[in-house]
């Protein structure tokens, strides 16, 4: 799910920046990596912990590169309008991606340390959007007035 976060930011909000990490990157530097290694490895030895925690470290390694230029595409979008809700917007979606990204760091974990780790991007969306709905019924509520 966290290699659609490039392509949602490139194409909601224009960030030309990530066109490369949308359309090619993530297949490149995600998928196939993990699959060449994975599939490698497990045919080799035949333990698939092994070769799945050895086919993270390439996804693992390119979602920190993919954080950074992300962070970076967004703040140089809204660099202009820091004071603009639409920033804080943008950021706190930033935030909620990152729980995602977390999970490739910790290949070994338990299915509820890590439904409580992707449910906290969840919660972050729900909130972001709970109070985008209160400040829109706000502003239609004054402007019906």
């Amino acid at each position: 799910m966290a290699s659609y976060f490039p392509y949602y930011f490139y194409r909601s909000y224009n960030l030309s920046d990530l066109r490369f990490h949308a359309t090619y990157g993530v297949i490149l530097s995600l998928y196939v990596p993990f699959t060449l290694i994975f599939t490698t490895e497990y045919l080799l030895s035949g333990n698939i912990d092994s070769a799945s925690a050895q086919g993270l470290i390439i996804p693992a390694g390119y979602s920190l590169v993919l954080a950074y230029v992300m962070f970076r595409a967004i703040r140089k979008a809204f660099e202009k309008e820091i004071e603009n809700r639409e920033y804080l917007e943008v950021i706190g979606i930033y935030f909620s991606v990152v729980p995602f990204v977390a999970i490739a760091f910790f290949p070994g974990i338990d299915q509820v340390t890590e439904a409580i780790i992707t449910n906290l991007g969840f919660t972050i969306l729900t909130i972001l959007f709970i109070r985008r709905s209160i400040l829109q019924a706000r502003t239609d509520r004054d402007g019906k007035s």
